[in-house]
């Protein structure tokens, strides 16, 4: 994945994606990696879509590996439907739902109401359950 990092830090350093701007120092991101997983974030402009779909391709015709866009998703935070099934188009990928888990954290939603946080709760619960029962054993 170090491969694909380096192919979007040269096309941020052309300035040629444009990345959000996040928190009060309005820090440029335009790319999270955790280890079976990228998130691209950008603003909803069909350059930015080309950008992307330009820095895969490279990706993977430099590391040989397969970037599998059925099973990518894109989701746009205020932007038209209309648009954003253009860019599914362009991506040849899926249209997600906000209001999804990932990495069993729900994401989407009103975060202020308890009933956003109920599954998150009982699971939680559920392993510190588990956990009390292993250390302290049954009953004891």
């Amino acid at each position: 994945m170090e491969g694909l990092s380096g192919v979007v830090r040269e096309v941020e350093r052309k300035r040629l994606l444009d990345g959000l701007k996040i928190g009060r120092d309005k820090v440029g991101v335009s790319m999270l990696q955790f280890p079976d997983d990228t998130i691209f974030m950008c603003k909803a402009i069909n350059k930015n879509v080309m950008i992307i779909k330009g820095s895969l391709r490279c990706f993977e015709m430099t590391s040989g590996l397969k970037v599998n866009l059925h099973k990518s998703k894109l989701e746009g935070i205020g932007v038209q439907p209309l648009t954003l099934q253009r860019f599914a188009t362009i991506l040849n990928c899926k249209i997600m739902k906000l209001s999804f888990s990932y990495l069993e954290v729900p994401i989407g939603g009103n975060q202020a109401r308890k009933e956003f946080w109920k599954d998150m709760v009982a699971k939680i619960k559920k392993k510190l359950s588990r956990w009390k029962e292993k250390i302290c054993g049954n009953g004891r």
